[in-house]
């Protein structure tokens, strides 16, 4: 039997999306000129979050997890539910926007972009795989040169979702713990999610 990892890194699965084309694929959004590159940068934005965002997506079929653009992550509304039950208040922000069938112009079901605020510094700098291959322990933007991260036991241990921060720096990708997985996985709220196991040393 395989050991679980404690760590996941949060990805879309993209080969889901090959093999069952009626799943909702993103085909253009209007966001009335929000600056996507504020999400997940450990900030919040719901002062700032336009009150009309709307993403048109080609397909039928609902997905849990769907990459609208860049740091624009959808979840339906069962995977965020089991998300606010899991994480707790404060570490995690929830966006609406209306999700549009392109062709015909009907919302499809209830949506919200996920803006992750917890932000912590993990990062094992020995076990972690760099490019290239020397630990760049003084380079000010480390936190874009490792290939795959690892992890500290005692900084992730009593987390769920967050961010990497690399000295002052934040790595984009979201991260969560088994546990989070797990209940995504009961609550089958995992379509369109494909999960990355992280070293925990």
């Amino acid at each position: 039997m395989t050991k679980r990892a404690l760590i996941y890194k949060l990805l879309h699965d993209a080969e889901l999306f090959e093999k069952k084309p009626l799943l909702i694929t993103t085909t253009r959004r209007e966001g009335k000129g929000f600056d996507n590159n504020l999400l997940n940068k450990g900030i919040s934005v719901k002062d700032i979050w336009p009150s009309s965002f709307t993403v048109f997506v080609s397909g039928t079929q609902p997905v849990d997890y769907l990459s609208c653009g860049l740091n624009l992550e959808a979840l339906s509304l069962p995977a965020k539910q089991v998300i606010e039950a899991t994480v707790g208040p404060g570490s995690v922000e929830f966006l609406p926007v209306s999700i549009v069938n392109e062709d015909a112009q009907e919302p499809i079901r209830q949506y919200w972009i996920l803006n992750v605020l917890s932000h912590i510094d993990a990062l094992d700098w020995e076990h972690t795989m760099w490019i290239p291959d020397e630990i760049p322990y003084n380079k000010p933007d480390a936190h874009l040169d490792f290939i795959k991260p690892a992890f500290k036991l005692q900084a992730v241990e009593s987390q769920h979702m967050f961010l990497l921060r690399v000295r002052e720096r934040i790595n984009a990708a979201i991260y969560i713990s088994a546990a989070l997985r797990k209940n995504l996985e009961r609550a089958h709220a995992v379509l369109g999610m494909d999960f990355m196991p992280i070293k925990v040393v």
